[in-house]
């Protein structure tokens, strides 16, 4: 839909912080050729910071994660009219980082674009109060210690099994929380950072009513720079995500442009974003994924290994919808059954867990469904696009087909028969497959002293 109101200008106006409450409150003004210029206010509460502690991190490098955060969190609120003009009023800033953020506006908001039918290719246009010819970065001592970012699912736990592989320590961390990550951080029994996010209740409202555009916006960013903040204010070297190569295949090409659900998890976007805060911020912290060598189905069969997360685990992203409330069941973490996570990630544990246990772990057979068939065709790339998700590739959901298959319990499902009749396990092309597939890629992206993870 067209949103109510044309907007002129996005202003990133102001960020606030009141080290007593432990809150910071980052502000942006949308300016309208027919009606009063609004204020949005986001709000940030980190519980675990005291007042002197606020007051001992340098100004400079505070200001830096800050000036990076509140223009990152500034898209919830542009989207809701795609104003032309962003101008940037707090900080000093080169032509070459407004060019970033650019990118990050225009590839990080594809499918947002795709799926809303807004022409992209001359929208984003970022200035600035302040432009200088160079930023210096930041540079500090940081305690070589690890931050682990926690979604509760099975990346973050195979992130955290490698990182003890190696008795390398850790802290966990949360942007806000869900009952799945208080009980996935439960179960690991390790110190746990959380930075709480208040979005603006009138965007939320306008939102529900569809007054505004809606669509999906480049989450793992937020989770990046709210990441880069808690290591500056909590004093660690590393922020250890859990994203991996598979997040690299697009969903549809647009206008020219790939679509990719998860380019904010891709290894492109990581690429930009490390060497943004390296020349721009801050080279004393670095931001990367350990899981970036593995596909999904990999981490999958590492990740079965573990065992103990079985009982609180969930992919399914209807845990952290925001404007509802979160889902919960009796026993168990909570499935939907339905979306693409789901069945995608069914397919996963069907491929290397026996079938009473999968299907108690998801309170059904997503196999025996048949409405889920269409779902199932769309992540083997048989029909229409790769579903808007963050699953994987055909070939990963196709495998796994082929090795839930060799268990024998799923062969009368009608979604393994449907598979079956299709005749497309054919072993010499499953094994070609496999081998690309269960390999362990390229480390350079990792700092050396992760690379033993995969020794």
């Amino acid at each position: 839909m067209v949103p109510l109101r044309t907007a002129t200008r996005f202003i990133f106006d102001q960020y606030i912080i009141v080290p007593e409450e432990k809150t910071i409150t980052f502000e942006y003004v949308i300016e309208y050729p027919d009606h009063p210029a609004e204020r949005f206010r986001e709000v940030l509460t980190v519980p675990w910071v005291t007042a002197a502690r606020w007051r001992s991190i340098p100004k400079k490098m505070l200001d830096r994660a800050l000036q990076t955060l509140h223009v990152a969190l500034g898209v919830s609120y542009w989207k809701m009219y795609c104003p032309p003009e962003l101008f940037i009023k707090p900080g000093t800033w080169t032509k070459e980082q407004l060019d970033f953020w650019k990118t990050i506006y225009t590839q990080g908001m594809g499918e947002f674009y795709y799926k809303n039918q807004i022409d992209f290719r001359d929208l984003v246009h970022f200035g600035c109060a302040t432009l200088v010819n160079q930023v210096e970065p930041v540079t500090r001592s940081q305690k070589p210690r690890c931050l682990v970012p926690i979604g509760g699912g099975k990346d973050s736990a195979t992130t955290v099994q490698l990182l003890e592989s190696q008795q390398i320590s850790f802290d966990a961390f949360t942007m806000g929380s869900s009952h799945i990550q208080e009980a996935f951080v439960e179960v690991l029994n390790v110190f746990y950072k959380s930075i709480e996010r208040q979005l603006d209740p009138l965007m939320i409202a306008r939102s529900k009513a569809k007054e505004v555009y809606n669509g999906h916006v480049p989450v793992s960013l937020a989770y990046f720079f709210t990441g880069l903040l808690a290591a500056v204010l909590g004093d660690y070297r590393y922020v250890v995500f859990s994203n991996e190569k598979s997040a690299n295949i697009g969903n549809v090409e647009y206008l020219g442009m790939e679509v990719n659900h998860q380019w904010s998890k891709s290894l492109a976007c990581e690429t930009l974003v490390r060497h943004y805060l390296a020349t721009y911020v801050t080279p004393s912290i670095e931001i990367f994924s350990l899981l970036r060598p593995l596909h999904e189905i990999e981490i999958m069969r590492r990740f079965v290994g573990y065992g103990k997360y079985f009982s609180v685990v969930s992919s399914c992203n209807r845990n952290f919808v925001v404007s509802s409330p979160q889902p919960k069941t009796e026993q168990g973490a909570y499935w939907c059954g339905t979306c693409p996570k789901c069945t995608f990630v069914f397919a996963l544990f069907a491929a290397f867990l026996p079938k009473e246990q999968v299907c108690e772990l998801f309170g059904k057979n997503l196999f025996a469904d048949e409405a889920l068939l269409p779902l199932y065709q769309a992540l083997l790339g048989l029909k229409g696009i790769k579903p808007f998700e963050c699953v994987g590739l055909p070939e990963e959901v196709l495998v796994a087909f082929a090795e839930a298959r060799m268990h024998g319990a799923w062969s009368d499902d009608v979604v393994m028969k449907w598979v079956i009749d299709q005749g497309l396990l054919e072993p010499s092309v499953i094994e070609g497959m496999k081998k690309e597939l269960f390999a362990v890629g390229s480390l350079e992206t990792l700092p050396e002293l992760f690379k033993k993870c995969f020794a």
